[in-house]
């Protein structure tokens, strides 16, 4: 299991909403899986739970979340499951591709085309995310499966690294270090270097068992991502505070609208 979660909520609370959603999923998927998807998405449905119920006790670590962007080997098999705005990418045969989109406000306003890519990167609203551990009444995992080849490069990251490099730099660092942990170092490096204004997480994974395929005729890249919810999971007591969600899904959907009458009044 490898996985980035980046807690929010202040310093001390962002940390305990981390480490509880980790030692959560790290617990539940620490054996064999009849199916992989099922259990991942599990995983992060419970540690959801979990943060928000130490949230409801301890009334100091109320609204702590934490994003989830994690990877469960098995086999040649790579299952990734992902809640936020972390990241993951895999480096195949010379090309990066980007396996998550950012669960964020800015990104559905960019998506949309309501905002530019330049103006993305420099809005207010970029650290709105729309999901996170511990911050809705239930989390919807996305997940995706690899058939992973010989040779291939996971990275996972927060948005402390995605937010400062671009993916040609993040590509360049990968594919001219052979070293895992020297190219982490250097991918921190280069994210202070421009500018680290965030805490900057960063697991690079490399697969060269001898039972991986080396044959590449499956490229480009076909795994997307999507949605699964976790129904096998309502009988467990629900956390409190049932409107946050919905709360939160509202106050979007109201902040896109400002910013669409803004961009049309400006157009006039």
């Amino acid at each position: 299991l490898l996985a980035v979660f980046d807690g929010m909520g202040g310093a001390a609370s962002g940390d305990v909403a981390a480490r509880i959603a980790r030692d959560s999923v790290s617990r539940q998927l620490c054996g064999d899986a009849e199916d992989l998807e099922k259990a991942v998405v599990q995983s992060l449905v419970v540690a959801n739970r979990e943060v928000r119920s130490r949230a409801a006790v301890e009334r100091r670590y109320a609204g702590m979340g934490t994003t989830a962007t994690g990877a469960a080997l098995q086999q040649n098999v790579l299952v990734i499951g992902h809640v936020g705005d972390s990241r993951a990418y895999l480096l195949r045969r010379g090309q990066l591709y980007q396996l998550t989109e950012d669960q964020s406000l800015i990104n559905e306003l960019v998506s949309s085309g309501v905002v530019s890519d330049e103006a993305a990167s420099q809005s207010p609203l970029s650290n709105v995310i729309l999901q996170a551990l511990g911050v809705c009444q239930e989390v919807v995992p996305f997940v995706g499966t690899i058939e992973l080849r010989f040779d291939d490069r996971l990275l996972l990251c927060s948005d402390g690294l995605s937010n400062m490099l671009e993916k040609e730099e993040m590509l360049e660092i990968l594919s001219g270090e052979s070293d895992v942990g020297k190219a982490t170092k250097q991918l921190v490096q280069q994210a202070n270097h421009a500018g680290g204004h965030d805490n900057i997480t960063v697991v690079v994974a490399h697969f060269t068992g001898d039972g991986l395929d080396r044959d590449s005729a499956d490229l480009p890249l076909g795994v997307e991502l999507r949605p699964v919810q976790a129904p096998d999971l309502a009988q467990l007591s629900p956390p409190q505070n049932t409107g946050e969600f919905w709360a939160l899904i509202i106050g979007a959907l109201l902040v896109i609208s400002a910013v669409v009458g803004v961009i049309l009044f400006l157009g006039r």
